[in-house]
């Protein structure tokens, strides 16, 4: 595909803002290579170390991430990385270079208070719970239907239990929790204007700018939630993925006009493909400090487009009429008489000792038991979805545990274990299924190399397992 006949194909509002943003760089970001590949490993299930020891040994060309230590850049992979028990298991996440940013700027900290306003799918959320060291609390919201089940798979995945997550659209959070946060990360939904042909020559929506008038009323009412969700002296990270100045600096521009934010410099970010913020466009002044702002190039360094800027609120906006806190409802202990039964039952099934649960938060449902966070002491009960690691699934009068949770558990599982070799598992994992006649009907933990790593069934003599892909296994 001809990318000049591509860039012809824009509306012509969006035409002359990328040309006047680019200007003589316009034809070097049209033919700039796409981001390569890349991972963030998760330090919630192993270590960097471990995990690149890994690397190493699969035989597989990498470099670290420039700006996250966790992340790395993946050269050459023969196979891919989703085919290895480790991705399975959540030791890490894919993740792209640029994607990984946004949430090192905000630098969530362990015990803190963080809201994510526009959640899903869920990679930057398991990142915050990563930093947060799976503490404090973590609230998530992201009002879209199609959307929700890749935030909850990647959320399981990754064993994140100090979350809640509501689905409510983001604009509405500044008048639910007043001054409650200590970080908010706004990614906001943006035109994503970063590649050419890639998400522009997908559709017909790029030959009007209609959507893009709709996007800025979207980002705007996210800001101005997030600024009443944060405490005084809270940082507000807001990233976009587009080069439109109309949903970057002007937006901020805006913002700081009308609300009390001032812009925090972001020291970490250096290099060929990072550039400072505009303060001028098109004839328009912006606030000086926008400077401090940065924006992230796809050349020469092969990133995609971001634009990310730092946040901090520097008065108390009070509480006005309008402001309605939400209903909550609380969790339980380990010991509540509704949640002791299914840990007793757990204990008898599988030898989980009840006492561990002591440190833990539970929520019953109608199929499931939720283990979250003790930070969590209730849950806002507005379009609440879940909380935490689903750790028990109702099977008509018994239970059994999940993936997440046998990843979760480990060690602590003493019984009803299976083991496999590594033929057998390769066999599994090809299709989900395969013979098994070593087990009477049920459901067992999978241990491999005495490591326990899922749930699987047995039934009149064949073993299944839930996989989120068939995998061609490299073990």
């Amino acid at each position: 595909m001809n990318l000049f006949n591509t860039f012809e194909q824009l509306s012509p509002d969006i035409k002359t803002s990328l040309q006047n943003i680019l200007k003589e760089n316009l034809e070097r970001f049209l033919t700039s290579p796409h981001e390569p590949p890349a991972i963030r490993v998760n330090t919630l299930k192993t270590t960097i170390e471990q995990f690149t020891q890994k690397l190493r040994e699969w035989g597989i060309n990498y470099s670290v991430h420039p700006y996250n230590p966790a992340g790395m850049i993946i050269h050459q992979d023969d196979r891919p990385l989703t085919h290895t028990l480790e991705f399975f298991c959540g030791e890490f996440m894919v993740q792209g270079i640029s994607s990984q940013i946004p949430v090192r700027v905000l630098d969530p900290r362990p015990g803190e208070t963080i809201l994510d306003l526009a959640a899903s799918p869920g990679s930057k959320s398991t990142q915050i719970a990563a930093f947060m060291q799976n503490t404090g609390r973590l609230l998530l919201c992201d009002p879209s239907i199609n959307r929700q089940q890749p935030l909850l798979t990647n959320l399981s995945r990754a064993g994140v239990i100090n979350d809640v997550y509501l689905g409510i659209p983001g604009q509405r959070t500044g008048r639910l929790f007043h001054e409650f946060f200590d970080r908010v990360l706004v990614d906001a939904p943006c035109s994503a204007l970063s590649k050419l042909p890639g998400h522009i020559s997908r559709g017909d929506r790029w030959r009007t700018s209609d959507l893009l008038s709709k996007l800025q009323n979207i980002q705007y009412h996210l800001l101005v939630s997030a600024i009443k969700a944060v405490k005084k002296d809270g940082i507000i990270v807001y990233s976009t993925c587009t080069l439109t100045a109309e949903e970057n600096e002007q937006m901020i521009d805006r913002i700081l006009k009308l609300y009390p934010v001032k812009i925090e410099k972001i020291d970490m970010l250096h290099g060929p493909s990072i550039s400072p913020g505009m303060t001028e466009y098109n004839d328009r002044k912006y606030h000086t400090s926008l400077r401090e702002a940065k924006r992230i190039l796809p050349f020469p360094d092969p990133f995609d487009v971001f634009f990310i800027v730092k946040l901090r609120k520097t008065e108390s906006v009070p509480s006005q009429d309008f402001y309605k806190e939400c209903d909550y409802n609380s969790f339980n202990g380990y010991n509540d008489e509704n949640i002791a039964p299914i840990l007793e039952y757990l204990y008898r099934r599988w030898g989980v000792e009840p006492d561990f649960f002591a440190d833990y938060r539970f929520l019953l449902t109608s199929k499931k038991l939720w283990l979250v966070q003790k930070s969590w002491e209730r849950y806002p009960a507005e379009r609440f979805v879940k909380a935490g690691l689903p750790l028990a699934i109702r099977k008509g009068e018994n239970w059994k545990l999940s993936n997440a949770s046998v990843q979760f558990l480990k060690n602590r599982i003493k019984t009803g274990i299976i083991s496999l070799n590594k033929t057998q598992l390769t066999e599994l994992f090809c299709s989900g299924q395969m013979p098994y006649t070593g087990a009477r009907n049920g459901y067992y933990v999978l241990n491999y190399e005495n490591e326990n790593i899922g749930i699987v069934s047995v039934m009149t003599g064949v073993m299944k397992i839930s996989l989120p892909h068939r995998f061609h296994l490299r073990i």
